[in-house]
């Protein structure tokens, strides 16, 4: 699967990939925080954790294929994305799906993927949904923050509270415009929303849920989730300003909303140092 300039591959491929080309043609590049890469890692990949990765693409070579991998894809994903941004690299860059985890034969228990937002529904449908789902990762990036209140990591998910609130604030303008009915005032309406589901199409509670089973590496856990939820939060609002509408301005405001999507995914991956 390719979008955004980099391709998504299974484990299966890149082995394959890997049997079939020379050294000198690909690099790949492993994601994760150095603690992790020394417990385990693809032979031969470069340590470049994601957080310093996002101020260093220059160090890497341009002429190469690059194979990014992490835990489980989640960051892998936010690397591949930024560096096809960057517009320096000549050739393909991949992000391995399920990462590290993939790779060596294991699935990804408590875990949920982020789906891809339904697109077969009206703008008025596709509106009202979104700003239920910023009420769900409202709420869920609360309970993180409640939940995790003494560690350190606990205050990126109070940011990323504040901001989706606000994200839903900005739809709504759009949606009062075009909706058959005037709607109540925002703070009303927004409070009359159930938030019972996560950007992405999941439900908060199964979200609630893997918090209670979290164990291993519980800060990176909690990063990778987030960035998950944003980068589908980035695919819903690209979605909306290219497929849902013909009006440049309301195109305007959802690619701003999608622009800010990926300062929360950098945001996100900066604070793994604090993991």
């Amino acid at each position: 699967m390719k979008a955004y300039g980099f391709e998504i591959v299974r484990s299966e491929e890149v082995k394959q990939y890997i049997n079939t080309r020379q050294e000198k043609e690909y690099i790949i590049i492993d994601v994760r925080q150095p603690f992790e890469y020394e417990t385990n890692h693809i032979p031969g990949a470069l340590l470049n954790p994601l957080n310093h990765l996002i101020q260093s693409f220059s160090d890497l070579p341009v002429d190469k294929d690059l194979i990014f991998y992490c835990h489980a894809g989640s960051r892998s994903q936010m690397a591949a994305m930024m560096a096809a941004e960057e517009e320096i690299f000549e050739k393909n860059i991949y992000s391995l799906d399920g990462g590290i985890t993939s790779w060596t034969g294991k699935s990804i228990e408590n875990f949920p993927r982020v789906g891809v937002f339904s697109k077969s529904k009206t703008l008025t449908q596709f509106l009202y949904t979104a700003m239920d789902m910023e009420k769900g990762a409202e709420r869920f990036y609360l309970l993180v923050q409640e939940k995790f209140e003494s560690e350190a990591f606990s205050s990126v998910f109070g940011q990323l509270a504040v901001v989706e609130a606000a994200h839903a604030k900005l739809i709504y303008k759009i949606y009062a415009k075009i909706a058959a009915q005037i709607p109540a005032p925002f703070e009303e309406f927004y409070q009359g929303l159930p938030g019972d589901i996560v950007e992405g199409g999941e439900q908060l509670e199964q979200y609630v849920d893997q918090l209670e089973n979290m164990s291993e590496n519980l800060c990176i856990a909690l990063m990778e989730f987030a960035l998950d939820i944003e980068f589908s939060a980035y695919d819903l609002y690209r979605t909306l300003a290219n497929q849902k509408t013909d009006d440049s301005q309301m195109a305007g405001v959802f690619l701003d909303i999608a622009q800010n999507e990926k300062s929360h995914m950098r945001m996100i991956s900066a604070s793994l140092a604090k993991c």
